[in-house]
């Protein structure tokens, strides 16, 4: 009996040192799958350097070097603007593009060692590259067309919901953003024709409540562009032609490229301030720190002259970026 007993005792031993090791091989095999999950809640990528995606269009693309200027004047000189874009994309395209097998978009990355950009990008490729701190989308422009924020949130809210449950079961711990743009200017025609300022405003505020559903819905935390560049779009100051400039419309839209004057009415200008606002409500959001007192200074030249914004202008978007991040949090 008693050889029986040790017999038994042997045996048992002897499987419980075997589960051990097979728990033990699994738990190995699991680690790069929960690895993500053990990231620091404050810092998803693990480190030093902080990492945004735009998963966006033309509307994210011009107000990078500024942005990124800004906060290396700041002493933030980790950071790797990412920005995912094709033409004019709206959120149903994101998600088209999302389930097919394109490859459609540009991916430029702006950081301390300058502006990279890749062609033939894919969405989950880009996502791969990097742990993600921020993540951003919003609407295109074209989306608040009715001018009724109801009838554009129906429009954006199946798409927005199949895109953000594809991003955040890869990467559950960023920090998930909405842009809300700003509209386009009046005059402008394309996909709708806006004939007044109060036309614009009535764009405008379907624009504000879609942002207001997109935060309730899905918890997103706005960034206040829109409402930045509706307390400054309409100053003379900053729509008055500087002297010597030989253009007939000048606002916030009108900017340097390809070695002409452009005023599209659709893309945030250099000259005319629209990317430097940009990059003043950017900074506030990612930094939490006041865009007032920056040192940076964006150089804009054309024909060999220098068009960069005045000092009066740089405090006037200083402001009306400070003034709209501070009112967001209420």
């Amino acid at each position: 009996m008693k050889r029986f007993l040790c017999t038994i005792l042997l045996c048992s031993l002897l499987f419980g040192l075997c589960a051990c090791g097979s728990g033990e091989q699994k738990q190995t095999e699991k680690t790069p799958e929960t690895t993500q999950m053990k990231i620091d809640q404050d810092d998803p990528a693990g480190d030093d350097t902080m990492n945004v995606l735009f998963i966006s269009n033309s509307t994210s693309w011009y107000f990078m070097d500024e942005l990124y200027g800004m906060l290396a004047a700041a002493g933030h000189k980790e950071f790797n603007l990412c920005h995912l874009y094709y033409s004019g994309c709206s959120l149903k395209q994101h998600v088209d593009f999302m389930k097919g097998a394109e490859k459609p978009y540009q991916f430029k990355v702006t950081n301390k060692n300058g502006v990279n950009i890749t062609k033939d990008m894919d969405l989950e490729t880009a996502m791969g590259t990097r742990n993600w701190d921020y993540i951003v989308t919003h609407n295109n422009a074209y989306s608040y067309r009715s001018e009724n924020g109801e009838t554009a949130y129906t429009e954006t809210e199946p798409y927005l919901k199949e895109l953000l449950n594809f991003v955040r079961e890869k990467f559950p711990l960023s920090k998930y953003l909405w842009t809300n743009t700003w509209v386009p200017n009046v005059g402008y025609s394309l996909s709708f024709k806006m004939t007044s300022v109060d036309q614009r405003k009535r764009v405008q505020e379907a624009n504000d409540q879609v942002s207001q559903f997109v935060k309730r819905d899905f918890g997103l935390d706005v960034v206040p562009c829109g409402k930045a560049w509706s307390k400054v779009r309409d100053l003379e100051i900053l729509n008055t032609v500087p002297a010597g400039l030989d253009v007939e419309k000048f606002t916030m839209f009108t900017m340097i490229i390809n070695g002409k004057i452009s005023d599209d009415s659709v893309h945030d200008g250099d000259i005319g301030g629209g990317q430097y606002l940009n990059a003043c409500v950017w900074f506030e959001v990612l930094t939490g720190e006041s865009c007032i007192g920056n040192t940076f200074r964006p150089k804009y030249t054309y024909q060999a002259w220098d068009w960069s914004l005045s000092e009066e202008k740089i405090d006037i978007l200083q402001k009306a970026a400070h003034e709209a991040v501070e009112e967001n949090k209420k």
